[in-house]
């Protein structure tokens, strides 16, 4: 068995197989770094968030309508099973939430755990070996029976009878995931979704509003979505929450942070692979800032009557974003008034009127971030192509494709190296039993 790329699921893949019996022997992981795990190092900003301690109904529902192909990979390894490998390898975990993270909070220990894990299994690991070409070798002409002979960069050829794909999507190009298994899926007769940079940050077309002024601004816990507008190349300072819109995606929850040039931050990654899927559409996201609950205006005139409605907004909201909308002249003329006005003279309408106009400002998308910064790859390697049992290819049983050059991209937060991990134990899983029958 050749694996060709050895990130996560490509050594899940060695360190499965090698489990289920296969010898270290007949396992060859190729990697065209120096070591391995370049993209795990980048994880969940340096700390790599390993999964999420699901269950595993909910865990699937976390990689975008994809549950069905998922599940049977997530049940195989869910996350418990991961962690207690983990643990086993003397890896200590910490939870923050259904957040899993080393102790350390060094994505480093992760991987230094990998590699003695593989070094303990005896697999045969080549770095610096970029793979250039696959052949099936359908006949047998170099050898007794159908092999993969696979050539790297250096000169070098391989053969082995199954040959699993690991090598990542297009994102973070530097680390070696430059699109090879598209390539190769090509080559071979398949078809791909279109792929696009996913859990990327997203670049707001501000124009003559400062919105730099808001850089290193954090919001815990506000629901966003993307919606599409009628013409592009509108800036915030032509939108108003009367705009016309049309929904794009669904609502999404999570944090937020304002960065120099737009947004980032879990909502604002997981609403960028949606972005990618049509690159050309004028998008906008709207983020709904504020609960329009009318406790919040009760509480408020039951102990602040004479305060005025533009301080007590520092209750909900950040200074510098009540500070930028004002400023900027965004709300509307009423709800300029209403910001002057003491608690005791708000009605409920006031109230909900101010919450829609702020809810339902317009951030229009610029342009969208490049293969460079995005995290994961939305699109690749179409599933219905592929069998989820085991990850092989259909039309070509000992081909399989594993992690993230499927269709399959998952929310920010650890699902995506779950799925990496689980993909390549089944699909290690099934080669070795192969092996033994």
């Amino acid at each position: 068995m050749i694996i060709i790329g050895a990130g996560p699921s490509g050594m899940g893949t060695a360190l499965s197989a090698s489990t289920h019996g296969l010898q270290a022997s007949d396992i060859l992981l190729l990697e065209t770094n120096p070591r391995p795990g370049a993209k795990l190092l980048l994880t969940g900003n340096g700390r790599c968030n390993l999964t999420q301690d699901l269950e595993i109904e909910d865990l699937a529902r976390h990689y975008y309508g994809q549950e069905k192909f998922v599940s049977p990979a997530l049940r195989a390894l869910p996350p418990q099973a991961l962690c207690n490998f983990f643990k086993e390898a003397g890896l200590e975990l910490t939870h923050e939430g259904n957040k899993v993270y080393p102790r350390s909070n060094r994505a480093l220990d992760v991987l230094l755990c990998l590699e003695e894990q593989l070094r303990q299994a005896k697999i045969n690991l080549k770095c610096r070996e970029e793979v250039t070409q696959v052949k099936w070798d359908q006949v047998g002409n170099t050898t007794p029976s159908p092999h993969f002979i696979v050539k790297t960069k250096s000169g070098k050829i391989f053969s082995g009878e199954n040959l699993v794909v690991a090598s990542g999507g297009r994102s973070y190009p530097k680390t070696g995931s430059k699109g090879f298994a598209y390539q190769l899926a090509l080559e071979l007769g398949l078809k791909l979704q279109t792929t696009g940079p996913a859990m990327a940050p997203l670049y707001i077309n501000y124009s003559q509003v400062r919105g730099q002024d808001l850089a290193g601004l954090s919001l815990s816990s506000v629901t966003g979505s993307l919606v599409s507008l009628n013409r592009p190349h509108l800036s915030m300072s032509d939108l108003s929450s009367k705009t016309p819109r049309k929904k794009y995606s669904p609502v999404i929850s999570g944090d937020l942070l304002f960065t120099h040039k737009g947004l980032s931050g879990p909502l604002a990654l997981d609403l960028s692979r949606y972005a990618a899927r049509e690159p050309k559409l004028p998008l906008a996201i709207q983020i709904s800032f504020i609960n329009s609950d009318l406790e919040v205006l009760e509480n408020w005139q039951a102990k602040s009557l004479d305060k005025q409605f533009k301080n007590l907004l520092t209750e909900l909201l950040p200074q510098r974003l009540v500070k930028f909308f004002t400023d900027e002249n965004l709300l509307s003329k009423r709800s300029q008034h209403l910001l002057k006005q003491k608690a005791k003279y708000l009605h409920k309408v006031d109230w909900q009127y101010f919450c829609e106009d702020i809810n339902k400002q317009l951030w229009p998308l610029q342009h969208l971030a490049s293969y460079q910064e995005a995290m994961a790859t939305t699109g690749g390697i179409a599933l219905n192509q592929v069998k989820a049992h085991d990850f092989s290819v259909k039309q070509l049983p000992q081909l399989h494709f594993v992690g993230e050059c499927l269709d399959i991209d998952g929310q920010c937060g650890g699902f995506n190296l779950q799925f990496a991990f689980a993909s390549g134990y089944l699909a290690g899983k099934a080669i070795a039993r192969q092996y033994k029958h």
